[in-house]
């Protein structure tokens, strides 16, 4: 778990390394790689959608989201159509932090 060293402290006692600067405010795709392998993306790389990818609860910006619990595998494809309105994540006001860290299946 990555966190700005500025937010809150409940959030920052689950962190497992906190950065200095502000770096994400929304509308930029953040790709997890793993020995040169992209294991996930949030967002779609090379593409501004603006303020945010999605809208209300499920949007990037200002908000949790948490993957479906039927959801197994990340998205892998960097520059495919991101939209958390899809059905893979239900939205949450900002500061939730229920699960962070962990991921729980249906199954």
């Amino acid at each position: 778990v990555l966190c700005d060293d500025s937010a809150d402290q409940a959030l920052l006692d689950l962190c497992d390394q906190t950065h200095t600067e502000n770096w994400y405010n929304g509308n930029d795709a953040v790709v997890l790689n793993c020995e040169s392998y992209d294991v996930d993306v949030i967002g779609q790389v090379g593409y501004d959608p603006g303020t945010e990818w999605g809208s209300g609860d499920e949007s990037t910006a200002d908000n949790t989201l948490i993957r479906d619990c039927s959801i197994t595998t990340g998205d892998s494809n960097t520059t495919d159509i991101f939209d958390p309105t899809n059905g893979d994540w239900t939205g949450y006001p900002q500061d939730t932090f229920t699960d962070l860290g962990s991921h729980t299946t249906c199954y």
